[in-house]
């Protein structure tokens, strides 16, 4: 959360060993045991490729992805992301604080080896998070950085969702955010 820092990775450590419900009954959950296991299973399934996507997808639609990707991404006047898109995360922090909803932002990487060979560079994703954090400090609302994973070959399955690992992460980060 605010706490893990600009791009800096969600801390597995921050909920070592508290208390969860399940059913009703307290028990307590061994976060870097399941995180541990996510890492196996992330591993396990991306055994074939430098880019730690899992392998199904690797052989069937990485190929297809990266040529689309190249071929019909493009930049207008310099505009890399929507200004309005933006301004409407904006109104939806302001309408959380309006209702008294506490919103948790988790900042979501992607395959930082595969967009370094889009459109969509370090530099320019970088510019993207900024932007991202910034709404949020000025909206004073919590976020989960996980931008720091980008290059982390087994936190994502494919272009941008989440392995068994990466997830293991999120749901850290979630529970730690709600039992607070």
């Amino acid at each position: 959360m605010r706490a893990d820092g600009a791009g800096e990775p969600h801390d597995p450590k921050a909920s070592a060993g508290k208390q969860g419900t399940a059913g009703g009954k307290t028990a307590a959950l061994d976060w870097g045991a399941l995180i541990e296991e996510g890492k196996q299973r992330a591993s396990k399934g991306s055994s074939n490729n430098e880019y730690g996507f899992y392998d199904g997808w690797y052989e069937k639609k990485f190929a297809a992805w990266l040529d689309g990707a190249q071929r019909a991404w493009h930049v207008d006047d310099g505009v890399y992301f929507s200004q309005q898109e933006y301004e409407d995360f904006e109104l939806m922090l302001d309408v959380c604080r309006q209702v008294g909803v506490e919103p948790l932002i988790v900042i979501q990487p992607v395959k930082g080896k595969a967009y370094d060979q889009t459109i969509y560079t370090r530099e320019v994703r970088e510019a993207y998070y900024t932007t991202i954090r910034a709404i949020c400090d000025r909206m004073d609302v919590e976020v989960a950085d996980f931008s720091g994973y980008e290059y982390d070959p087994l936190f994502l399955r494919d272009y941008s969702h989440p392995s068994a690992y990466g997830s293991a992460l999120y749901s850290q980060a979630i529970y730690d955010f709600w039992t607070r």
